[in-house]
């Protein structure tokens, strides 16, 4: 069964949760968390 998509309302805040998979760390070293940082605030 699919999931409903996600309602998103502009201006609103919202709660983003990543975990890599097993649970292992998505960054592995601050380089990393860095780009992630950048791609994000260029999105």
């Amino acid at each position: 069964m699919v999931r409903k998509p996600r309602l998103w309302v502009p201006e609103s805040f919202y709660h983003i949760v990543c975990r890599g998979n097993r649970r292992d760390a998505l960054f592995k070293d601050i380089g990393d968390f860095k780009v992630f940082l950048h791609m994000l605030h260029i999105a």
